[in-house]
């Protein structure tokens, strides 16, 4: 999987495109945190309303902005850009002009730019596996230690990226009618899998958000906690097809596992055979 990405991620920089991970909530889900952004050089002349573009900003901080052309204006050197994320209540501040404008989004991969920050942890990480055990153990207890070892530095990626559930808050607002101390708070799925959210301490006026990959969902709370924040609890909002789906491919390492030694058992015993037959001859 990880030479899969490599190669995914390396074939289309020959072409002069370029790859970005989407890495905030702003696009809503068009191009949810986790996407796999591909852009390929163009001008401000060959944009149209309602493309996605990306562009550095002039705040300096060295970033790329992926959003959307919502308004295309002249200007004495040509045409300029209005962009805005799919889920601002604003425009963003300076209009993009040719000298800003990195590329034209050609294709949103959801959720590849998970995988393709995931290659060096796993790729790197399984090769040290693979090192290490075969220069320290012996032969019979390389495969137990390596579907350990492997599955300990999935866990972790997954720790260290989320990509599966995970819930970003946008704002914390006190409207009228939510009752004293009452506050609206705004949230966007930034998970591959659909979520139930609801208030960590219960707090919650209204139900929960069931919420998909990159929507964006509200709870009104009683009260919102220390600088204005509150805790959300997100849970997979999973069919019992698809827990059991989960459950299958969590199991595919052990399944791989006793077959692997099933197969190197049969294998042996034909051999242990031979080997006491020539001990023991049978003598008439």
């Amino acid at each position: 999987m990880a030479l899969a990405v490599l190669l995914l991620t390396a074939l289309p920089l020959w072409g002069g495109m370029r790859l970005f991970v989407v890495s905030s909530p702003s696009m809503g889900a068009a191009a949810p945190v986790g996407t796999l952004v591909v852009t390929r050089p163009a001008g401000t002349a060959s944009v149209q309303r309602g493309d996605v573009v990306a562009f550095s900003p002039k705040d300096g901080s060295g970033l790329t902005v992926v959003h959307r052309v919502v308004a295309v204006e002249p200007s004495g050197s040509g045409r300029t850009l209005v962009t805005r994320g799919d889920l601002n209540g604003s425009d963003d501040p300076h209009p993009v002009t040719d000298e800003r404008l990195v590329g034209r989004a050609v294709a949103l991969l959801p959720g590849w730019g998970y995988a393709v920050r995931a290659v060096p942890l796993l790729g790197v990480g399984g090769l040290l596996v693979l090192l290490l055990t075969r220069l320290w153990l012996r032969p019979e207890v390389r495969g137990p230690v390596r579907l350990v070892a492997w599955s300990l530095l999935y866990a972790v990626t997954v720790l260290r990226l989320r990509p599966f559930v995970g819930v970003t808050e946008l704002a914390v607002s006190s409207p009228t009618g939510t009752g004293a101390g009452g506050s609206r708070v705004s949230f966007v799925s930034t998970g591959m899998l659909p979520v139930t959210v609801t208030e960590h301490l219960g707090r919650a006026v209204s139900g929960p958000s069931h919420l998909s990959y990159g929507e964006r969902g509200e709870l009104v709370v009683r009260a919102a906690g220390a600088g204005g924040h509150v805790r959300l609890h997100a849970r997979p909002d999973l069919g019992w097809t698809a827990w059991l789906l989960l459950w299958a491919l969590c199991l595919l390492p052990v399944l791989w596992t006793l077959l692997a030694g099933h197969r190197r058992a049969a294998g042996e015993r034909p051999a242990r055979a031979a080997v006491l037959r020539a001990a023991h001859p049978v003598t008439g």
